[in-house]
C-alpha cells in the first residue's frame, strides 16, 4: 500500500486482520520510529459506553512497562475511529509459528510460558485481567523474547459489541477459563488458565477441548476435565503435565493463585531430565531426510532427539533417498483414496459447521460431483482433518490453465451480508438474491466473512484449486446462530408472553422467580434496551402483587385487633395470626417495603400483647382457685406490667380494657391486709434473690435483684399491714434493702478480682515512690535494715497504737484484698541478713496485722524494691 498519513503516523503496510480491526506498520517522523497501530472497528465510535471504557482502560494500559509486554505508546481518535499505537515487534505470533510447525523443546515451553506468567505478574501487580492469552497474542522476536500483545483490549471490545464474531469467539473461546465462559468476574487466575492452554497446545499439539460448536467448547470447559499431556504424548514430561493440570483446575482456588507461584514452579525444573520434545510432519520428514530414515511414525505421537550427522549417515540417507520419496507418493496416494472413499461430503461440511446444500440436477447425476475431495489432512493430535492443508497432499499431474469457479453462498437469515478477501484484499461481492449470493473466484485462497445483525458472525476460508475444484465445496449453506444476547433476549420475551397469557394471580411466585431471572439477565446485558423493558414491565406486575398482599395484609391485621374487644380472656389463646403472617411473608417476597416492615412489627407485639394478658389471666385464676395470697399479688403484678408495656399501642386497646377490668376484680377480691400479706410475700422474695446472688459472689446478679427488689419495696399498700409481727418483718426487709446490702453489693462490684488487683499494684508502687522517706525518718535506727524491714516495723508501729498515723489507702487495699473469695499473694522482698529470724517475725506479724486475720496468708504481692535503693533513702 502507499504511506498514508493516520494522524501523526505514516502507515507503511498492514501487518494483519482480525475481528477486532487492522494493524498497520507505520512509522513516526517525530521520533523516526516504527511502530504497529492497530485502529479498532469503526462500529464501535457509537457506543457511548465503549468510548468511557476505552478512555479509563487507556490510562490502566499506559502503566504496564515491562519487557515481556508489547508496549502501548498511544491510544487516541482519528476521523471518527478510535486507535491505539504500541511497540514493533519483529517476530511472529506464538500462534502462527504452531500452524508452520515451528517445535520448541521442552527447555524452550517452560521458557515461553515463564516469559508470559512475567508479563502477567506485572499486569497483576497494576490490578489488570489480560482476558484473551492466546498463540495469537503472544510476539516471539528472532532471539526469543516473548511479547504479549492486546493488554485490556479484550475488555474494551468485548463489552462494547452486540455481535459476537466466530472468528474471534472460536479463538477466544478455546483459551477461555470456566469462570469467562460463565460471565462471572475474573481475576489474574483467568489469565492463569487460558496460558494452560497455550502450555497443553504445545505439549500436545492440540487445544484440551473440542467441539462442533462454541457453545460445546464452552460446556467442556466448564464442565469437564482435561485430557492429561503425558497421554496424548507420551514423550511429555510428567512434572510438566503436572504444571499444565493445575493450570487448568476448574476451580480457581485450586489453580496457581499468581504468576509468581506459577514462575517459582518452573524454575524448579530447569535443570531436570525433561526428555525430547514433539516432532510434527515436516520435521520429521527434515529428520528422516538427514538421518536416512528408519521406518514411518506418525506425525502426531513421534518424539525424536536431533543427532549429529555422521559421514556414514550421509551416504546411507543419500543410498536411501530414492525409496524414501517413492514411499511418500504411494502413501500420499493411498490417503487419498481411503478419505475420498471413507468421508461423504457430509461428514467434512459437518466439521466445517455447514449445513449441506439441497440437491442439484447436476449433484443427481454425478452422484458426488458437488462434493469436492478434500486434500489429504495433516492429522492433529486427535486425528481430526484440517480442511485447507497441502502439506501431505500428492504432488499434482498437469492441469489445463487455471479456471474460473463459481461460488455459492445460500445465506440464513437472508438479510445477511458477505464480505470477501483474497490476499487481504476486498473481491467485489453481487447483492445478494433471496438470500442466495453467487460469485465468480479464480484460483487462489479467499477469506469469507458473513454477517447479519444479532447473530454471530461465521469466518472461512474457501480454497478454488487450479483445476477448477473448490473446497470446502461449490454451494455453501451458511446459517448464523443467534448471539448469546439475543438468544437471552428472545427467550425472556417468549417467557414473559407465556407468563401473561397463563399465570393466574395466584401464581405470583411465577411471576417473582421471572423476575428474578429477568434481573440476572439485565445486570449482565446492562446495555439492551429490550431486557430493560422486559424488565420493567415484570417490576410493575411483582410491585403490584406487593401492594396488593399488603393490602390484604392491613385489613385482616384490623379486623383481628377489633375481635379482641368481644374475645373472653379465657379464649385469647384461640387467636389466630397466621393470616396476617401469610400475607405479609407474600407481599415481602415481592417487593420489601418499611410499610410491610412496620406491619409485620405491629402484627409481632400484638401477638405478644395476647400472651402477655393470658398469662396474667391464668395466674390470676390459680391464685382464686387457690385462695393464695401470693398468686394474688403475682397476678396483680403482671397486670400492672402490662397496663403499663402497652399503654400506647392503639392495636392492644381491647386487651387494655380487658386488663384494667380483671385489675379492679381482683382488688376488689383482695382485703387490705391480703394485699399487705401478697407485697410482703412479694419483697421477702426479691430480698432473698440479692442475698443468694451475694453469696454465689455474682454481684452483677446481686446488683439487679437489688433494683427489683427496691421496686417491689415502691409498691408498698398504703393500708393494711395491722400485724406486728408482718410489719417488723416488713421493717427488717426494708432496712436490708436501704442500708445492708446497698454496701455489700457496691463493694462487691468494686472489689472483683482484677479490680482489686490493680488497686493493690497501683498502692505497691505508691508505697515505695511516696512513702519511702517518710517510713526512713520515723525509723532512723532501722533504716540500714532494708525496704522490706521498714514495711515490718511501720506495720507493727500502727498495731501498738503509737502517734504513728497509719497509711489509709494501706489499710483499706488489704481489707479489699482479705474479702476475696480467692487467695491473693503478696510479696515482701526483704534485703536483710541470712539467718535474721527477727526481721522475718516482723514481717510475718505484719500481714496478720494488715489483715487482721489468722485465716489469711500473704506470700506474694510486687516486689517492693526501687532501681536506685540508696537514692530512695
Amino acid at each position: 500500500m502507499e504511506n498514508k498519513k493516520w494522524g501523526d503516523y505514516e502507515l507503511l503496510g498492514i501487518l494483519g486482520k482480525g475481528s477486532q480491526g487492522v494493524v498497520y506498520k507505520a512509522r513516526q517522523p517525530l521520533l523516526d520510529r516504527l511502530v504497529a497501530v492497530k485502529v479498532l472497528p469503526a462500529y464501535l465510535v457509537t457506543d457511548e459506553s465503549f468510548v468511557a471504557r476505552f478512555q479509563r482502560e487507556a490510562q490502566n494500559i499506559a502503566r504496564l512497562s515491562h519487557p515481556n509486554i508489547v508496549h502501548v505508546y498511544d491510544m487516541n481518535r482519528h476521523e471518527g475511529t478510535y486507535y491505539y499505537v504500541m511497540e514493533y515487534v519483529e517476530g511472529e505470533d506464538l500462534g502462527n509459528m504452531m500452524k508452520r510447525g515451528v517445535q520448541f523443546s521442552w527447555e524452550q515451553v517452560i521458557d515461553i510460558t515463564k516469559q508470559v506468567a512475567s508479563a502477567l505478574d506485572a499486569a497483576h501487580e497494576q490490578s489488570m485481567v489480560h482476558r484473551d492469552i492466546k498463540p495469537e497474542n503472544i510476539l516471539i522476536t528472532p532471539k526469543g523474547q516473548v511479547k504479549v500483545a492486546d493488554f485490556g483490549l479484550a475488555k474494551i471490545t468485548s463489552a462494547a459489541s452486540n455481535v459476537t464474531r466466530e472468528g474471534m469467539i472460536l479463538g477466544t473461546v478455546n483459551y477461555m477459563s470456566p469462570e469467562q465462559a460463565k460471565g462471572s468476574e475474573c481475576d489474574i487466575r483467568s489469565d492463569l488458565y487460558s496460558l494452560g492452554v497455550v502450555l497443553f497446545r504445545l505439549l500436545t499439539g492440540r487445544v484440551p477441548f473440542k467441539g462442533e460448536n462454541l457453545h460445546a467448547i464452552i460446556y467442556k470447559h466448564i464442565h469437564e476435565p482435561p485430557p492429561d499431556p503425558a497421554r496424548l504424548n507420551p514423550s511429555v514430561p510428567p512434572a510438566l503435565a503436572k504444571v499444565c493440570l493445575k493450570l487448568l483446575e476448574k476451580d480457581p482456588n485450586k489453580r496457581y493463585q499468581t504468576p509468581r507461584e506459577l514462575i517459582r514452579v518452573l524454575d524448579s525444573l530447569k535443570g531436570r531430565s525433561l526428555g525430547t520434545a514433539v516432532m510434527d510432519q515436516e520435521e520429521m520428514e527434515r529428520l528422516v531426510k538427514k538421518d536416512g530414515g528408519a521406518g514411518v511414525v506418525s506425525p502426531s505421537s513421534a518424539t525424536v532427539t536431533i543427532p549429529g550427522e555422521s559421514p556414514a549417515a550421509r551416504k546411507r540417507r543419500a543410498a536411501l533417498l530414492p525409496l524414501i520419496v517413492l514411499f511418500l507418493l504411494c502413501a500420499a496416494a493411498a490417503s487419498a483414496w481411503y478419505y475420498d472413499t471413507n468421508y461423504n461430503g457430509s461428514r467434512w461440511l459437518a466439521k466445517l459447521g455447514f449445513a449441506p446444500p439441497a440437491a442439484s440436477p447436476a449433484s443427481s447425476r454425478s452422484g458426488t460431483a458437488a462434493l469436492t475431495r478434500p486434500p489429504s489432512p495433516s492429522a492433529s493430535a486427535a486425528g481430526t482433518p484440517v480442511v485447507g492443508t497441502s502439506a501431505s497432499a500428492a504432488p499434482p499431474s498437469p492441469t489445463p490453465p487455471p479456471v474460473e469457479a463459481e461460488v455459492v453462498f445460500r445465506l440464513d437469515p437472508p438479510e445477511s451480508s458477505v464480505a470477501v478477501t483474497k490476499e487481504g484484499k476486498p473481491v467485489p461481492v453481487p447483492p445478494s438474491v433471496d438470500g442466495v449470493v453467487s460469485l465468480k473466484l479464480q484460483a487462489g485462497s479467499y477469506h469469507v466473512l458473513v454477517r447479519a445483525p444479532d447473530r454471530l458472525d461465521r469466518e472461512f476460508d474457501v480454497v478454488v484449486q487450479d483445476d477448477g475444484k473448490v473446497l470446502p465445496q461449490r454451494e455453501l449453506t451458511v446459517k448464523l446462530e443467534f448471539t448469546p444476547e439475543k438468544k437471552v433476549e428472545m427467550e425472556l420475551a417468549e417467557g414473559l408472553n407465556e407468563l401473561f397469557e397463563k399465570a393466574g394471580e395466584e401464581d405470583y411466585e411465577k411471576y417473582v422467580s421471572f423476575l428474578e431471572r429477568v434481573r440476572l439477565e439485565s445486570n449482565r446485558y446492562e446495555d439492551n434496551k429490550v431486557i430493560r423493558g422486559i424488565l420493567d414491565r415484570v417490576r410493575k406486575k411483582v410491585d403490584s402483587f406487593a401492594a396488593r398482599f399488603l393490602a390484604e395484609a392491613r385489613d385482616e391485621f384490623a379486623k383481628l385487633a377489633a375481635s379482641l374487644k368481644d374475645t373472653p380472656p379465657a379464649e385469647l389463646g384461640d387467636v389466630d395470626f397466621d393470616r396476617v403472617r401469610e400475607l405479609l411473608k407474600r407481599s415481602v417476597r415481592c417487593k420489601e417495603t418499611p410499610e410491610a416492615e412496620a406491619l409485620a412489627e405491629e402484627t409481632k407485639r400484638l401477638e405478644s400483647a395476647v400472651d402477655a394478658l393470658l398469662t396474667a389471666v391464668e395466674t390470676a385464676r390459680l391464685a382464686r382457685e387457690r385462695n393464695d395470697p401470693a398468686g394474688f399479688g403475682e397476678a396483680i403484678a403482671k397486670l400492672e406490667s402490662f397496663i403499663k408495656t402497652y399503654a400506647d399501642f392503639a392495636p392492644a386497646a381491647p386487651l387494655l380494657a380487658k386488663a384494667n377490668a380483671a385489675l379492679d376484680d381482683l382488688r376488689k377480691r383482695l382485703s387490705e391486709e391480703q394485699l399487705f400479706a401478697a407485697w410482703l410475700a412479694r419483697l421477702r422474695t426479691a430480698v432473698a434473690e440479692v442475698e443468694k446472688a451475694v453469696r454465689e459472689g455474682d454481684f452483677e446478679k446481686a446488683d439487679a435483684a437489688l433494683d427489683a427488689a427496691r421496686s417491689v419495696a415502691a409498691s408498698r399498700p398504703a393500708k393494711g399491714g395491722m400485724n406486728p409481727a408482718l410489719l417488723e418483718e416488713a421493717a427488717a426487709l426494708e432496712k436490708k434493702l436501704r442500708e445492708d446490702l446497698p454496701p455489700v453489693v457496691a463493694k462487691g462490684l468494686r472489689n472483683r478480682p482484677k479490680e482489686v488487683l490493680a488497686r493493690i499494684e497501683e498502692f505497691a508502687g505508691a508505697v515505695a515512690a511516696r512513702d519511702m522517706k517518710r517510713l526512713a525518718s520515723l525509723c532512723k535506727d532501722d533504716a540500714s535494715a532494708g525496704l522490706g524491714e521498714l514495711a515490718a516495723l511501720f506495720a507493727d508501729e500502727c498495731y501498738d497504737g503509737c502517734n504513728l498515723e497509719p497509711l489509709p489507702d494501706s489499710l483499706r487495699v488489704a481489707d479489699d484484698a482479705a474479702e476475696l473469695t480467692a487467695l491473693w499473694t503478696v510479696r515482701l522482698r526483704v534485703p536483710s541478713p541470712a539467718g535474721d529470724e527477727t526481721v522475718t517475725e516482723k514481717v510475718a506479724l505484719a500481714v496478720k496485722l494488715a489483715y487482721r486475720d489468722d485465716g489469711w496468708y500473704i506470700t506474694a504481692i510486687r516486689v517492693l524494691e526501687p532501681e536506685n535503693e540508696k537514692a530512695e533513702r
